[in-house]
């Protein structure tokens, strides 16, 4: 499982929020032995770009290992955003009895697999309102946004932040929006490893049709994370990577340059 972020502007720190953690934090993980080396190809990569600061996040399920490094760099979600936002139509649907529509089920595909902000808006939207949260009424079409109104949405940011809360994200919040507000490396691992391991808020079936879209074929997505697929590590293949990327532009021309995926290798050795 892997939380991988990247910013090209100048780091900052946030103040931690606490949070209770019913997924066990990755940073309380005790550190290997081979961080040294890890490090040391990190600040190499990061000396090659003038001005780039990066942070990356670790965990190793099956050993119980983590690493982190930079960890106060933040970087904004941008369309990493999209997959707590997946899972948040998906809790609601399981809390309210419900299951994903055919039209969720499309909003969704859009949102994960090819990115598609308005199909992304949408399910944010409806985060909002319960009633086309579990029924998947919502206005327009996955490239329409006519009957939306109001970006901002305190509501459904409430409901995101539940989610994070859920997952055991301790900075990461909602503002009223999303896409751009700061996250964290080890954040982004919390959630992967919602996604790796699993969660009993939400319905097995209906996490395993959001892995299913988290694949790296799409080239929005084959980068990052996704770029493990097909490889080895340490002579085992890598067998499943599940991805999902995301890039914002400040007005300076800064990017900021985010991955976050799980990765399999051999039968079921996972890491975040």
């Amino acid at each position: 499982m892997l939380g991988l972020a990247l910013s090209a502007c100048g780091a900052s720190t946030a103040e931690r929020q606490a949070a209770e953690s019913p997924v066990a934090d990755a940073a309380e993980a005790p550190q290997d032995d081979a961080s040294d080396a890890v490090t040391a190809a990190l600040d190499e990569v990061s000396g090659r770009y003038d001005g780039a600061q990066l942070s990356l996040a670790a965990y190793d399920v099956a050993a119980g290992r983590s690493y982190a490094y930079h960890p106060d760099t933040w970087s904004y979600e941008a369309s990493v955003v999209k997959i707590p936002i997946a899972l948040s139509v998906l809790r609601q649907a399981k809390e309210q009895g419900g299951r994903l529509g055919d039209h969720q089920k499309d909003l969704m595909s859009q949102s994960v697999v090819y990115s598609d902000n308005a199909a992304t808006q949408q399910l944010f939207l409806g985060l909002g309102d319960t009633q086309r949260s579990v029924t998947g009424d919502l206005p327009g079409s996955a490239a329409d946004t006519s009957g939306i109104t109001d970006y901002q949405d305190p509501q459904a940011a409430e409901v995101l932040n539940t989610t994070y809360e859920k997952l055991g994200v301790r900075r990461t919040r909602s503002q009223g929006s999303w896409g751009d507000d700061r996250t964290w490396a080890q954040d982004q691992v919390q959630i992967m490893r919602g996604i790796a391991e699993g969660v009993d808020w939400v319905e097995a079936d209906d996490l395993d049709y959001l892995r299913s879209l988290m694949t790296p074929d799409d080239s929005s997505q084959n980068w990052g994370g996704g770029v493990m697929s097909g490889k080895e590590v340490v002579g085992r293949k890598v067998t499943d990577v599940s991805v999902k990327n995301g890039w914002l532009p400040e007005d300076t021309g800064a990017w900021h340059i985010t991955s976050s995926a799980v990765v399999t290798v051999g039968e079921d050795a996972k890491a975040a």
